[in-house]
């Protein structure tokens, strides 16, 4: 008799034993599994048994990128995953009992909802849903206590997500941001742990939510594009809060009050909120007297294009002791604010624009502050001494140096074409130089302009005009501006000094008696020489919209 393996044959308890063994050697090798890695370079469709994992007990780490799944059913994951990362995933699901899972990332995912029923994942840390636009809710996932980040990103389904999601006590990281259909988010936050929250482009959302618990931890706090229409009181339990955007709010009217307790707070941006119109006045008038009002710690306010008339809330000062900058750009103001030059530590950049400007005086440039202006309009003020080259050059004599609080540039952009400048941004360069040392330089851009506007740049004397002066104590001051996007129209300047008669005391260079260079012979100027259109009356400038001005 011949046997199934050769000649001898076995019989049928050995065929049987054989068979078992085989099976015991393919079970032990897939219990072996741990990690299952696979990144394709192109995407692939590949059938995959709703048990395929089933059997892997020891399987720890499941990661399929570009691997698109057909199966008859849900594909059930073993309880002692730790990590699955699987982007096209559709339908998985876990078996009953704990789960040992700690990171959970799906992106550009067709997922509909979370994994299974979200019972049970105790060891769950990280839930990374980015670009899943299918995903419609967040289910309670009270049962995930241990999780420190949720990132929804960009899921543009996203209507819901659940209570407990606020009252999860180690979240440290949550970003909803870019989810433009979300409405319903909980109405309470308790996650004391919490160090970034982003709602920033959740266009639907209505509601901030209250944060009834003080938060140590929370530094960063993004609503930017959102349809909040006002900040929660509780706003002062953020007491470690450093930045808040809420640019882009157009239902935002007004800030509470309880914003001045946020000692901590570095940076507010209130910009592109078409309808705010009042800034809250510090509450100096407080119950508690261990309460220390106002913005210690404020460096960086954004107000610019909101519907502001009034600066109020920055007379006192005290309020802000360390503002370095300020952009109250495209506003109602009517005048330079008066208050600008009560901050001993603003050091470059004051950007001020307004739809409904009288005019700009030498008192509103004369500040210790770097200010730059930008309204509409066609000619210079008053003040501004008229130049033809695009290259001022002059002599300061040695009793004035001392004297220069700074100086002051105008530049009038002019339209490339009727009716509009051209589609690129508008921009102009200054150099400035001091006995043929480069001490300073600007490069100013602009959003395209819809007519002339008027541009006038003041810095002051400290850190731009200190070098040492040439051999005779005259220091030579040169002054370059150069357009780069759009044209100039004209442009000027002016020196502004501790007397105002000293403007004036500047000698101008006139040509040499062989006509190829530039000599100084001493001649002080006197009135305005530098005019190239005497005839031309200059008005103030004029009263209309603004555009945004952004330094590089």
């Amino acid at each position: 008799m011949t046997g199934l393996w050769g000649p001898g044959g076995i019989g049928k308890t050995a065929i049987a034993k054989a068979l078992y063994n085989a099976m015991m050697r393919q079970f032990q090798v897939m219990d072996a599994v741990k990690a299952i890695v696979l990144n394709l370079a192109t995407p692939k469709e590949m059938t995959i048994s709703p048990c395929a994992f089933k059997k892997m007990k020891r399987l720890r780490m499941l990661i399929l990128h570009k691997v698109h799944i057909s199966s008859q059913g849900p594909v059930r994951l073993p309880n002692a995953l730790r990590w699955l990362e699987w982007p096209n995933a559709l339908h998985l699901e876990f078996g009953p009992g704990p789960k040992k899972l700690a990171r959970l990332r799906f992106q550009n995912s067709h997922i509909k909802q979370l994994v299974g029923n979200c019972q049970n994942f105790i060891c769950l840390k990280s839930i990374e849903f980015r670009d899943c636009k299918s995903l419609a809710s967040i289910p309670d996932i009270s049962s995930a206590p241990l999780l420190e980040s949720l990132d929804l990103f960009s899921c543009k389904s996203l209507v819901e997500v659940h209570q407990s999601v606020g009252d999860l006590d180690k979240l440290k990281h949550l970003n909803i941001s870019s989810c433009s259909n979300l409405r319903i988010f909980p109405n309470t936050l308790k996650t004391k742990s919490l160090q970034w929250l982003d709602f920033s482009g959740c266009s639907k959302l209505e509601k901030c939510p209250d944060i009834l618990e003080k938060m140590e931890h929370l530094i960063y706090f993004f609503l930017k594009g959102t349809a909040i229409k006002e900040l929660p009181a509780s706003i002062e339990n953020l007491v470690s809060i450093e930045q808040i955007d809420l640019g882009c709010c157009n239902n935002l009217t007004r800030l509470p009050s309880s914003i001045h307790k946020l000692k901590n707070l570095k940076s507010l941006v209130v910009s592109y909120c078409s309808n705010f119109f009042m800034f809250p006045n510090n509450l100096e008038d407080s119950i508690d007297p261990d309460d220390d009002l106002g913005f210690p710690s404020l460096r960086w306010l954004d107000l610019s294009h909101c519907n502001l008339s009034k600066a109020e809330f920055l007379e006192n000062a005290s309020s802000c002791p360390i503002l370095t900058g300020l952009n109250l750009t495209n506003n109602k103001f009517t005048h330079l604010p008066t208050c600008i030059n009560k901050y001993d530590y603003w050091k470059d950049l004051f950007v001020y624009s307004c739809k409904q400007s009288k005019g700009v005086s030498v008192a509103d440039a004369s500040s210790p502050k770097e200010v730059e202006i930008l309204v509409n309009g066609r000619e210079m003020p008053e003040w501004i001494l008229h130049c033809k080259e695009d290259t001022i050059s002059f002599m300061v004599p040695p009793d004035l140096c001392d004297k220069i609080l700074g100086l002051a540039i105008c530049v009038i952009l002019r339209q490339n074409k009727k009716g509009s400048f051209d589609d690129s941004s508008c921009s102009f360069d200054i150099s400035l130089f001091v006995n043929g040392i480069r001490s300073y330089y600007r490069l100013i851009f602009f959003d395209p302009l819809e007519s002339d506007h008027v541009s006038l740049v003041y810095f002051p004397s400290n850190r731009k005009i200190e070098e040492k002066p040439l051999q005779n104590d005259w220091s030579h001051i040169q002054v370059c501006v150069r357009a780069l996007e759009g044209t100039i129209k004209k442009h000027g300047f002016r020196l502004i000094c501790e007397q105002r008669e000293d403007d004036l005391r500047v000698c101008f260079p006139t040509p040499s008696a062989d006509g190829n260079r530039m000599e100084f012979q001493g001649k002080i100027l006197e009135g305005r020489q530098l005019l190239t259109d005497t005839e031309e009356e200059n008005s103030p400038l004029e009263q209309n919209s603004t555009k945004k001005m952004r330094r590089s």
